[in-house]
């Protein structure tokens, strides 16, 4: 009896497997962390206590996935022909070509305009800079000459107003010929 009994234990077993649970402890209940979980909004049906029942559940599961793999290759498909088709509609005739080339030839045009006048700027700003290096340096050196000629002016006021200045003979003989001969020539 005791294998009849033990059949008659694993059907129930593999019928309810509920009552394994309840003679099982509970399990603490889990620790929740910051995620709040909302509560299902569908109902939970409880298992079926038919095998059958649960065949057919599957059944169904299982053809339902069917239909929507086939619905999602139908509109994949569908898709892609007319991806095809757009790409194979779409063509560049002769006018749109030459209006696009028309375009690129104006824009490299005021690209050329702008690199002239880039150019002039820089040759411009160059030229000013060397005028302004040079008018620093004329005035460096004008300076320094004022500075020399004060120098200059200041020693020789020094020595006019300390020595006396005393015509020495000979430019006073200088002095009377040069009379002599401007009367002689009127």
């Amino acid at each position: 009896m005791s294998g009849s009994r033990a059949l008659a234990s694993a059907r129930r077993r593999r019928a309810n497997p509920d009552e394994a649970r309840r003679n099982q402890p509970p399990l603490p209940p889990p620790v929740s962390t910051h995620i709040n979980q909302q509560p299902s909004t569908t109902n939970v049906k409880p298992l079926s206590k038919n095998p059958m029942e649960l065949l057919l559940k599957h059944n169904k599961m299982i053809t339902d996935l069917q239909d929507n793999i086939g619905n999602l290759e139908s509109t994949m498909n569908h898709q892609s022909q007319e991806m095809y088709k757009k790409i194979n509609n779409m063509s560049m005739d002769d006018n749109s070509i030459a209006f696009f080339k028309e375009k690129v030839s104006a824009i490299e045009q005021q690209m050329n305009e702008i690199k002239k006048h880039i150019i002039k700027v820089q040759t411009f700003t160059m030229d000013t800079s060397n005028m302004c290096q040079d008018l620093r340096r004329k005035m460096n050196l004008s300076t320094t000459d004022v500075n020399e000629q004060l120098a200059e002016a200041a020693s020789v006021t020094n020595t006019l107003t300390t020595e006396e200045v005393v015509e020495p003979e000979e430019n006073q003989n200088d002095i009377v010929e040069n009379s002599e001969v401007n009367d002689a020539v009127e």
